[in-house]
């Protein structure tokens, strides 16, 4: 059957012909619009490390002197930390509130204020670790409310006090490689005060960004929040429990919490859930991502419509093949077999098209979403098929590949298939 199928490759040798220049000149484009598309589908479909659904934050307002409502008996510290803390039991009183949690607007999602921070790690060599910072406090409900997965303490929970801190696994993996971490200081070479806090536990790496590479990240665990509010916002954050109509509390929530929630010199804001705030600081590539989509149909469908034509020129053989007794299997197959055939010469010669452009033009085609500062090795080894330039290649080609292949079948067997449904006669009578 091999020698029949090179034998009718070679008596439409010219049509064959275009077709594969028409095909490897698809594949090499495919590999590029495949390249810009799947890395951004990879990345969203890695776990987050958090699940912000059903999750809110409430703004809160802290009035100053010579604002309507100010009142300075209202104002020092100690009278601001018992007042912000009342809205906070006022949301753990409500059945609906699963649980209720003070933290900082550094945490994922609030803010993108808490990016650009580093650990020194060698005073020698200037080595330090880039990280995410994020301020809590002790004892409250947010690692369970957002859902962080514990890595460490293993069985046990978090010893959650003042003066220590949680890390996400790939700081614990880069400053203990292969050691439990809880107990220890966090930074063994810095000066720093808040570095020689103690570990208390490690979580599961965590997007700060859903669409981009995972990020170090350090949580640091302060005895009252408010006693930071020189230097973050403070706010509250809740998750509803189980059965609540979420849609109502909230519509509820929004109308009536400005006037029920009032507690000293605090007003409440605007109530928002933590799924939409952490989809808005995405980068908004729709447009893009939607653009190279049509242009990579566009370039299927000329392949598609080539290949389509090719077949149903061949009505006439085939009409020839099923009067002399031809199988419908066999007819299929060798149609099958002929464009397979020219696809996979025209993949590979398209492939080594492409590694001419990527080597002689020198493309960073890994080039990550962050900026290459912020990812540690530990994370490239973990996603290395976005980081490691043979991984990468190979799965852009395998997605390419898969695409055009069903492509290609797709449009052998529909027109064949309506060949096969005709009497042979008919489609002689027409040739």
């Amino acid at each position: 059957m091999f020698k029949q199928i090179l034998k009718q490759l070679w008596y439409y040798r010219r049509g064959n012909a275009w077709l594969f220049i028409e095909m490897t000149l698809i594949a090499a484009a495919s590999w590029f619009l495949v390249n810009a598309i799947w890395p951004n589908a990879y990345r969203k479909s890695q776990p987050d490390g958090y699940d912000a659904r059903g999750v809110y934050a409430v703004e809160i307002r802290r009035l100053h002197d010579g604002q309507t409502g100010y009142r300075p008996e209202m104002d020092s510290r100690e009278r601001r930390s018992a007042d912000f803390h009342r809205i906070g039991q006022t949301l753990r009183d409500m059945p609906e509130i699963e649980y209720a949690a003070a933290v900082g607007s550094t945490m994922p999602g609030l803010s993108l204020s808490n990016y650009n921070h580093g650990m020194e790690l060698d005073s020698v060599t200037g080595e330090y670790l880039p990280y995410a910072y994020h301020l809590r406090e002790a004892g409250g409900e947010d690692l369970k409310m957002m859902g962080y997965r514990q890595i460490w303490p293993d069985g046990a929970p978090i010893e959650d006090v003042p003066g220590t801190v949680i890390i996400t696994e790939d700081v614990a993996e880069t400053l203990f490689p292969g050691e439990n971490p809880v107990g220890r200081r966090l930074g063994r070479y810095s000066d720093q005060s808040q570095y020689g806090w103690t570990i208390a536990g490690v979580i599961a790496p965590v997007k700060v960004e859903k669409d981009k590479e995972y990020r170090p990240m350090i949580l640091f665990t302060t005895p009252d929040i408010v006693r930071e509010e020189d230097n973050i916002d403070a706010l509250w954050c809740f998750r509803l429990a189980p059965g609540v109509d979420e849609e109502e509390f909230i519509h509820k929530a929004r109308m009536t919490w400005r006037e029920d929630l009032v507690f000293g010199n605090y007003r409440t804001g605007s109530v928002f859930p933590m799924e939409r705030r952490l989809k808005d600081t995405m980068a908004d590539t729709f447009i893009w991502q939607a653009l190279l989509v049509f242009v990579l149909l566009c370039v299927l469908i000329g392949v598609a419509s080539f290949t389509w034509l090719r077949t149903r020129e061949r009505r006439g053989e085939i009409g020839v093949r099923r009067a002399m007794g031809g199988s419908r299997g066999i007819l299929v197959m060798q149609q099958l077999a002929e464009v397979w055939m020219l696809w996979l010469l025209a993949m590979l010669l398209g492939l080594v098209i492409v590694l001419n452009i990527l080597l002689i033009g020198k493309v960073n085609f890994c080039a990550s979403a962050l900026y290459d500062g912020y990812i540690l090795d530990l994370t490239r080894e973990r996603l290395s098929v976005l980081f490691d330039p043979v991984r990468h290649f190979l799965a852009v080609s395998g997605v390419a590949a898969a695409v055009m292949l069903a492509v290609v079948t797709l449009s052998t067997i529909v027109p064949v298939a309506g060949a096969m449904r005709e009497s042979p006669a008919e489609v002689l009578k027409d040739e």
